[in-house]
């Protein structure tokens, strides 16, 4: 079956089903397993109740707050009564939450808005169950992407195998159930491909507009993910028709893409500059990142490769406070200046570490760490158990996949295997950990539907030759 087959009704239908058990699956998790309540405690007195599971001590909590902050007119600052400017994370998510937020905020969604009752009769909405909601509608979107993705360049058949394990893949819609930016990072990889996959598959002036455009949107929801950016830069000279020995065909080809992120991303380095005292790019949690990353314990011993949030790491809160009354962007640099203290002593340890790391980020080194620290993140750890079975199930699959695609469709591959190649490279740099790989899950699938329909195929040939026999 090819990409241009017919769609017949019963086969449209087949794709809503997988539509309607990816939905089923994303919001059963939220309204079930995140259900709660969760009552919020202070030396023992409860002083709320979150009409949702709680967003734990972790990245949900600053999302969720600079989202129902920012939808409220206050900006992208903390929430009162500091309004401390913040730029701990890209804005991308915090933007699409807040939109979220403030449709929650006014009539007639309001009607329907989670509630936090605090003992003094103030009413905050929180909007924890909201944006979990959307998430898990966005999830399933992401869904229908990632077969159609398939469908454009390798046929029906192949599409829904890629369909149906994009639907129950753990490590896919468990993201669509936690406040973070997995979600959305995952919407914008899968519209990259699509876009590079369009008009002569990426050779038009107006597709590498698109796709530097979007990746600007992709820098800002995860600011690792920048490295897709020079990925497609040469996923779009390679699949271009153009001559790929001319330097000055090459530049003409990047140019779109490279200006169409620089249109998106510059206006927020601007904004950051102009409001912290030392330079910001896309964010101030790139120290933290950096001093967790490289320090003892992330170096050595049964923890290598992972990023560590405590001491001797990170400062502790007396070391904090020490600083005095500083904005986060000094803070970032103190942290910054700690970890490169400790590469400049380390430096021969690197290769070592950023295997082990690689090693980590693909469940290939001591996968069954991720059950607990995933925990950390808000991920139970059967949903963990049940995605490293899967995962396990689906890697060979992969592997023939993508074997497949490089003898008979090159550029396709070099499509796919972007989100995995850029992973891998924030993780030899950074730090290893189940959740960063959440763009590379589209990979996963896609190669590995590829593979189970290759096998099918197999099969099927060889019963037809015993037949004819």
């Amino acid at each position: 079956m090819h990409a241009n087959e017919p769609i017949t009704l019963r086969r449209s239908r087949h794709f809503l089903l997988i539509l309607l058990v990816a939905a089923t699956v994303r919001v059963s998790y939220v309204m079930v397993v995140k259900a709660g309540p969760c009552v919020l405690k202070i030396k023992s007195v409860v002083v709320g109740v979150y009409h949702s599971e709680c967003t734990g001590e972790n990245d949900q909590v600053n999302y969720n707050t600079t989202a129902n902050v920012l939808a409220r007119g206050g900006g992208f600052a903390g929430p009162a009564p500091s309004h401390l400017p913040l730029a701990e994370h890209p804005p991308m998510t915090t933007v699409v939450l807040g939109g979220v937020s403030f449709a929650f905020d006014h009539l007639p969604l309001s009607w329907v808005a989670d509630e936090t009752r605090f003992p003094l009769g103030t009413i905050e909405r929180t909007h924890v169950r909201e944006h979990r909601m959307f998430l898990a509608l966005l999830g399933t979107v992401n869904v229908g992407l990632i077969t159609l993705i398939v469908f454009r360049s390798r046929g029906l058949r192949t599409a829904l195998i890629a369909g149906w394990i994009s639907a129950t893949y753990p490590f896919l819609w468990v993201n669509d159930g936690v406040i973070m930016s997995e979600t959305i990072a995952i919407f914008l990889v899968s519209l990259i491909a699509l876009a590079l996959l369009s008009k002569g598959h990426g050779a038009s002036k107006h597709s590498r507009w698109m796709v530097g455009v979007l990746c600007g949107f992709l820098a800002l929801t995860r600011a690792e993910l920048a490295l897709i950016a020079p990925l497609t830069v040469v996923a779009s000279v390679w699949s271009s028709d153009a001559s790929r020995r001319r330097l000055m065909t090459m530049v003409r080809n990047a140019m779109p893409i490279v200006l169409g992120m620089a249109i998106v991303v510059t206006p927020w380095i601007v904004y950051n500059n102009a409001r912290f005292e030392r330079r910001v790019t896309l964010s101030t949690n790139d120290g933290i990142t950096f001093a967790g990353s490289y320090c003892q314990p992330s170096f050595h011993g049964t923890l290598t490769g992972l990023w560590i949030p405590s001491p001797p790491c990170l400062f502790t809160s007396d070391q904090l406070a020490a600083l005095g009354p500083v904005d986060a962007s000094v803070i970032s640099g103190f942290y910054k200046r700690k970890g490169l203290d400790y590469l400049k002593a380390n430096a021969s340890q690197l290769p070592r570490v950023a295997l082990t790391r690689v090693a980590r980020l693909w469940n290939l080194y001591r996968p069954l760490d991720m059950i607990g620290y995933n925990q950390g993140e808000s991920r139970e750890r059967w949903v963990t158990s049940s995605g490293l079975i899967m995962y396990f199930v689906l890697m060979p699959f992969a592997g023939l996949g993508l074997a497949r695609l490089l003898r008979r469709n090159r550029r396709f591959a070099f499509i796919v295997m972007q989100p995995a190649a850029a992973v891998t490279l924030a993780a030899m740099a950074l730090y290893a950990q189940t959740r960063l790989r959440a763009p590379a899950e589209t990979t996963l699938i896609i190669l590995a539907a590829v593979g189970a329909d290759a096998l099918a195929e197999r099969a099927r040939s060889s019963r037809a030759t015993t037949f004819e026999s």
